[in-house]
């Protein structure tokens, strides 16, 4: 269980302040985005991707009313292919290198 967590945590700093390009449908490019220890979006601003969190080993957007917005499944370590919960389309996460 410490063990998880420790890969866990460490995964998550790994995630923190890099720049990933977010696409929605048809993986159109919607922006920028790099995420904070605060838990905060910065980069383009859209209040649906205002806050972002982990719950259940899933990488969550929330509006800024803390309303899940947006759902990604983490696997390996790494967030790719999502699901908007507004729109129930395809959304994407890339790191850029």
């Amino acid at each position: 269980s410490s063990l998880l967590l420790f890969l866990l945590h460490h995964q998550i700093l790994d995630f923190l302040n890099q720049d990933y390009l977010f696409s929605g449908k048809d993986n159109v490019p919607l922006g920028v985005l790099s995420f904070k220890e605060n838990g905060l979006v910065y980069g383009k601003k859209h209040e649906n991707e205002f806050l972002w969190c982990i719950k259940d080993n899933k990488f969550l957007f929330l509006n800024s009313r803390g309303v899940p917005t947006g759902e990604f499944l983490i696997e390996n370590g790494k967030v790719t292919k999502g699901t908007s919960l507004i729109t129930r389309s395809d959304i994407y996460l890339r790191k850029l290198l």
